[in-house]
């Protein structure tokens, strides 16, 4: 629903993270809650990062920028791409109508449909499941795409909690909380917009221009 994202939005503009490299050779990312200045690790962690060697730099990603920088046509244009990305993801309208007076392939009356991946349901154990040792799948669930943006595999599960909880456990174990809870949900579809992952930059940061298609650019925290 609106209201589900409009209060995803407003809680997820509490979180700012910093990203922090050394060439190649070390990565440290931190989260922090500006409400109350509560910070934990999200990758790697700063007595490793210390003893890499390379040259340091850092970026931020603060998630109050999500639509909300200030260029108002940049904004707009996140906004449009988000919109175009989830539906994509989540409507329907393509095999029939959603009821008898609608026409076929008519997107708008279906909205954010789907909250689960079609074909998939909770039967379907160890769908999606990569062996990540960092974000060990759970044999007894199934990462198949949850939410607006059809959030899948373990590793982004994992990834997604970590971020929002401090404990990447809670969504590895129970992923059908996205499926669950509609706010829960759209704060993962903004946290996989916003969070670059190495080496790719993030949506946000494309939309606005933040980042240019050159050798190193992530690495160098050149945005």
């Amino acid at each position: 629903s609106f209201n589900n994202f409009k209060q995803a939005l407003e809680d997820m503009s509490d979180y700012l993270v910093t990203i922090r490299t050394k060439n190649n050779n070390g990565i440290w990312i931190s989260v922090k809650k500006k409400s109350t200045n509560i910070t934990y690790d999200y990758f790697g962690n700063e007595s490793s990062w210390n003893t890499a060697d390379g040259e340091s730099f850092e970026m931020e990603v603060d998630f109050q920028d999500f639509i909300n920088r200030n260029d108002s046509v940049n904004n707009k244009r996140e906004l449009s791409a988000f919109l175009a990305n989830i539906s994509k993801e989540t409507t329907g309208g393509w095999q029939y109508p959603v009821d008898s007076s609608a026409l076929y392939g008519a997107y708008c009356n279906w909205g954010l449909y789907y909250v689960k991946e079609l074909g998939y349901d909770s039967m379907d154990k160890g769908a999606y499941s990569d062996a990540s040792v960092d974000y060990p799948a759970v044999d007894t669930v199934g990462y198949y795409g949850r939410g607006p943006i059809q959030l899948s595999w373990n590793y982004n599960y994992g990834q997604f909690s970590k971020f929002l909880f401090n404990d990447k456990n809670i969504l590895l174990e129970n992923p059908d909380t996205i499926a669950q809870d509609g706010v829960l949900a759209f704060k993962s579809a903004i946290w996989f917009w916003m969070m670059p992952q190495c080496p790719k930059p993030s949506c946000h940061q494309v939309m606005h221009n933040l980042w240019q298609p050159k050798e190193d650019t992530y690495i160098a925290g050149k945005m």
